[in-house]
């Protein structure tokens, strides 16, 4: 309950930036910084994930996942110094487990797909042609797929299977973003974040989060 207190409070903080500064943005005729821009922007951005599990429940023999990230980006600019960045985005997240019994190795790669809207908080610090943005915010997000891909190893043979597994799930989650992106020649993105899961990934109450760093590179209309 704690945690999805910090969420709301986290999100009611970053609308309530953007609305109340909205009036700033619309009104703001002279800018003396030449890098703001104060006009709203859209624009595209992907790159890779690495994804853990974390949590009092996760196995100590859970490792990471690679996947994939696409979507678009808003930027709202309230101030030089500050902009709101709605994004809406898919994500690929998930872990891995692994395990032996009576020399009969298996393994399980657990793949989670989800839409997420991050709602970001971002400074903005111009050096040159580069502008420097760190961002917090909270991130919302709905699971469209999940499956577990099983490999079992016995005597030399291996078969592998896959299941869907989105019931065992639960289908909505939320969760915590920090991070950096540079903004080079007021058009190209590149950045990384952390995403941390304030919500258990699984439906049965076992303490469980996604933990997913993300690279990314996009670019601003």
């Amino acid at each position: 309950m704690k945690h999805f207190l910090l969420l709301l409070l986290v999100i009611s903080m970053s609308w309530g930036i953007a609305w109340a500064q909205t009036s700033y943005t619309t009104e703001t005729t002279t800018v003396t910084n030449p890098t703001y821009a104060s006009t709203v922007r859209f624009g595209l951005k992907g790159g890779m994930n690495i994804s853990s599990i974390a949590g009092d429940d996760a196995l100590a023999s859970s490792d990471p996942i690679v996947g994939v990230h696409i979507g678009a980006m808003v930027q709202y600019p309230l101030s030089p110094a500050l902009i709101f960045q709605p994004e809406f985005i898919y994500t690929q997240k998930g872990h891995s487990y692994k395990f032996n019994v009576a020399d009969v190795f298996t393994k399980h790669a657990v793949s989670l797909d989800y839409l997420e809207v991050p709602l970001l908080l971002k400074f903005n610090l111009p050096v040159g042609i580069v502008q420097i943005q760190p961002f917090a915010g909270a991130a919302l997000a709905y699971m469209i797929r999940a499956s577990d891909k099983q490999t079992v190893t016995d005597d030399n043979v291996t078969v592998i299977t896959t299941h869907d597994v989105k019931d065992d799930m639960n289908h909505f989650g939320a969760g915590i973003v920090f991070g950096a992106e540079l903004v080079i020649v007021d058009s190209f993105v590149a950045g990384g974040r952390y995403v941390l899961g304030m919500t258990n990934i699984y439906e049965n109450d076992r303490d469980t989060q996604n933990g997913v760093f993300m690279l990314n590179v996009g670019f601003l209309f």
